[in-house]
C-alpha cells in the first residue's frame, strides 16, 4: 500500500489535477477511486461487481477513500514544509513589436526548404502543385483572389524582414522568457533601407504590392503521418496614423520562430538579382548549412526550386547562372559526369580536436600522430 501511495504522490500536478476532476463526478467516482486499490484488491472488485456484492464493493471503496486521504494529507504536508519562492509579476508584453535597424537576418527553415514561393512576377495565376520525388509530401500554393498570382521571390524579403525581427527580440537576452508578439509595426522606408532599395515612389508601391500578395497568397502542405495544414503567408496587414504598417504575423511562422527552426541568412542575399540564384541560395543554407558539402542530382534539385521550366530548359538557366552568380558563403557548379550540383562551404572550419582527447595522445606518445597534427596545426 505505501508504494501505492508513494507513486500517487509522484505523479505529475496536471495528471493528479485530472484524478480530482474524475472524483466531482459521481457516476466516474467508483472508476477513479479504483486506480487507488491493488491489483488483488481490483480483481476482487470486479468479481464483487459481477456477483452484485455490495457489502465487498463497499468495504474496497471505503479502503480507497482512506487512501485519497492519506494522499491528500501527505501532499498538504510537503507544500506547507516547502520554501515559499517569490512570485514575480510578469512583465507586460507589447501586443506589437516596433521594427528597429537588424543585426542578423534570419529565415524560418520550412521557407528555405519548400518552394512556398514563385520564381517569376510573371507566374501563373493557377493554383500551383509540388509533390516531393517519394510522394510523402505534398504542396499547393494559390491566391485566394480570383486572377491572383502567388507570392514570388522578391516578395519573401518581406517575411525574411518579418523573421528576423521577431528572432532578434525573442532569442535576445534581455527578452529571455518572454512571450512572442504577433504583428510588428514598421516604416517602409526603413525597410527600404535595411533592404539596400531606393527610397522612391515605385519602391513604396512594390511594398504594398508585396504585402497584398502575401496576405491572399494561401499554402497546403501534406506530409504523411501528418494532418493537413492551410495557412496563409501574412496573416493581414493594415495602414497605420503615421504612415506605418502593422502586419499580422501567421501562425506558421511564429510557431517556427518558438521552435527555433531558423537559420541565420547572408546580407548578400538580399543582392542577388535572379530568382533561381536566391532558390539556390536558400537550399544550400538548408540543406549544406556548416558542412563542408553538399550535392543534389539535378533531377532533385528541379523540384525543389519549384522551377516550372522544362528539365532542359531547366538545365540551360542553372550553367548559366553558376558561370556568373557569386553566391555568399558558397560556392556551387555543376558535376556533369554524376550530373549534380556541387556546393562547397567556403566558411567551413576544419574538424578540431577535443583538448581532452589532445592532452592524452600527448600524454602517451609524446607527439600528436601526423593525421592529427595537420587539423590542430601543432
Amino acid at each position: 500500500m505505501e508504494s501505492l501511495l508513494q507513486q500517487f504522490i509522484q505523479l505529475p500536478a496536471d495528471i493528479r489535477q485530472q484524478f480530482l476532476d474524475l472524483l466531482q463526478h459521481e457516476a466516474q467516482r467508483d472508476d477513479a477511486l479504483a486506480l487507488l486499490l491493488t491489483l488483488p484488491e481490483q480483481i476482487a472488485r470486479q468479481q464483487a461487481r459481477l456477483k452484485q456484492d455490495l457489502r465487498t464493493q463497499a468495504a474496497l471503496r471505503a479502503k480507497a477513500e482512506q487512501r485519497l486521504a492519506l494522499a491528500s494529507r501527505v501532499m498538504t504536508c510537503r507544500q506547507a514544509a516547502a520554501p515559499q519562492v517569490p512570485q514575480l509579476a510578469p512583465e507586460t508584453e507589447p501586443e506589437v513589436l516596433d521594427c528597429v535597424p537588424l543585426r542578423q537576418w534570419k529565415s524560418d527553415g520550412f521557407s528555405l526548404e519548400l518552394p512556398l514561393f514563385a520564381l517569376s512576377s510573371r507566374d501563373s495565376a493557377e493554383r500551383w502543385q509540388w509533390q516531393n520525388r517519394d510522394g510523402s509530401r505534398s504542396l499547393q500554393v494559390w491566391n485566394e483572389q480570383r486572377g491572383g498570382r502567388r507570392a514570388h521571390l522578391y516578395d519573401r524579403e518581406l517575411l525574411l524582414y518579418f523573421c528576423s525581427q521577431l528572432c532578434g527580440h525573442f532569442f535576445g537576452k534581455s527578452h529571455a522568457g518572454r512571450s512572442l508578439p504577433s504583428s510588428l509595426r514598421f516604416g517602409i522606408s526603413a525597410f527600404l533601407r535595411e533592404t539596400g532599395k531606393d527610397g522612391g515612389g515605385k519602391s513604396y508601391q512594390a511594398v504594398f504590392e508585396s504585402l497584398q500578395r502575401l496576405s491572399q497568397t494561401r499554402f497546403q502542405y501534406q506530409q504523411q503521418g501528418k494532418p493537413v495544414v492551410t495557412h496563409a503567408l501574412l496573416q493581414s496587414w493594415s495602414k497605420e496614423e503615421g504612415g506605418k504598417i502593422r502586419a499580422e504575423m501567421a501562425p506558421w511562422l511564429l510557431e517556427a520562430i518558438r521552435a527555433r527552426h531558423v537559420l541565420s541568412v547572408d546580407p548578400a542575399y538580399l543582392r542577388l538579382r535572379k530568382p533561381l540564384a536566391r532558390r539556390l541560395y536558400e537550399l544550400a543554407r538548408k540543406h549544406c548549412g556548416h558542412q563542408p558539402e553538399w550535392r543534389i542530382g539535378l533531377d532533385s534539385l528541379h523540384l525543389k526550386c519549384g522551377s516550372s521550366s522544362s528539365r532542359r530548359e531547366f538545365r540551360r538557366m542553372l550553367k548559366a547562372l553558376l558561370a556568373t552568380e557569386v553566391f555568399p558563403g558558397y560556392q556551387l557548379g555543376l558535376d556533369e559526369r554524376r550530373d549534380q550540383l556541387h556546393c562547397r562551404n567556403l566558411n567551413a572550419s576544419p574538424a578540431v580536436l577535443h583538448p581532452r582527447l589532445r592532452r592524452v595522445l600527448l600524454a602517451r606518445k609524446g607527439t600528436l600522430p601526423t593525421a592529427v597534427s595537420k587539423i590542430t596545426g601543432r
